[in-house]
């Protein structure tokens, strides 16, 4: 049975000597090593892709970190779960438990595997729900435009389903605004401008927060 080491290192990092330095810690060949490097905009793992191919069931694969294996949580996990699968034993260099020799004991190895899935998969669910949350306050904070959508300052997009009422004419806006200062009725509003009384509420208070009502 074989040991490999996997390192990945982004431009961040700037270099690997830090990780190699598991080569003489676990003493490996410089065969045995394989090293990728990605920057933020391009993730792409030829090494890792090698390694894949080459390493067999009992065989032993080293790693500095678990977020090593991907770019997120999400990936890390779904990589555990496919060295489990294919039976490859996984030592994680900065959590000691990994490294214990086990003398090749399946039982205390899957154990180990499976504990180290359970607790990854909690940290996935919950960094999504982090990422959601963080999406959802960033929608909120991002500006209006004329149509009463939500848009990025940086792309100019809109964001979320289209509005079945794209643009509001000249006409609309007079009645809209005829309704805000209380000049005609809201029902006189809706006949006038074919908008429904939510649309009409939702554009009041995007556009006319300041109007006294």
């Amino acid at each position: 049975m074989r040991k490999y080491l996997y390192i990945r290192v982004s431009t961040r990092e700037q270099n690997e000597d830090r990780q190699l330095k598991l080569k003489e810690k676990y003493n490996l060949r410089n065969s045995d090593i394989f090293i990728d490097k990605s920057t933020g905009k391009n993730f792409n793992r030829p090494e890792y892709q090698k390694l894949k191919e080459e390493i067999q069931s009992g065989d032993t694969l080293i790693i500095m970190s678990l977020d090593r294996l991907g770019r997120n949580k999400k990936q890390s996990l779904d990589e555990l779960r496919e060295l489990k699968q294919k039976g490859i034993r996984l030592v994680v260099d900065d959590i000691p438990t990994t490294a214990i020799e086990l003398d090749d004991n399946k039982l205390i190895i899957e154990m180990i595997n499976n504990i180290l899935i359970e607790v990854y998969a909690t940290l996935a669910e919950e960094e999504l729900n982090i990422s959601t949350k963080r999406r959802e306050q960033g929608i909120a904070a991002m500006p209006i435009n004329e149509n009463g959508k939500k848009y990025s300052k940086k792309t100019g997009r809109e964001v979320g389903r289209p509005n079945k009422q794209k643009t509001l004419s000249k006409e609309q806006q007079r009645y809209i605004k005829a309704w805000i200062e209380k000049s005609i009725k809201l029902s006189d509003c809706i006949k006038f401008t074919g908008l429904s009384q939510a649309t009409l509420y939702r554009i009041k208070s995007h556009f006319y927060k300041n109007i006294e009502e």
